[in-house]
């Protein structure tokens, strides 16, 4: 079980009747959990700040979806879903594109 921290808006791209893209929206709350990574492979190590959301089951998102949380937008780039042992989806996990 986890508890969610912030409240966010998801945004779902969707093409107009003439080409533009709309975008549905849908309230939620989410988990925002943010790390720094260490990564080698130039002359000096870099570290890397990542943002990650655990959203509930009962907002479905896919890659390419916004978050929008406080005053900030986020494009989701990969969504894992996270079970139980019973095979139940108990919520996704949301790694936002750099």
């Amino acid at each position: 079980m986890f508890y969610c921290n912030v409240k966010i808006l998801i945004l779902h791209p969707e093409r107009g009747a003439n080409g533009e893209i709309v975008y549905s929206q849908d309230n939620g709350k989410a988990l925002r959990m943010e790390s720094r990574v260490r990564e080698r492979g130039g002359a000096e190590p870099a570290l890397t700040e990542r943002t990650e959301f655990l959203i509930p089951p009962e907002a479905e998102v896919v890659p390419g979806d916004l978050i929008r949380c406080d005053t900030e937008d986020f494009e989701l780039a990969e969504v894992r879903v996270c079970r139980d042992l019973d095979g139940r989806i108990v919520a996704y996990r949301c790694r936002v594109a750099q």
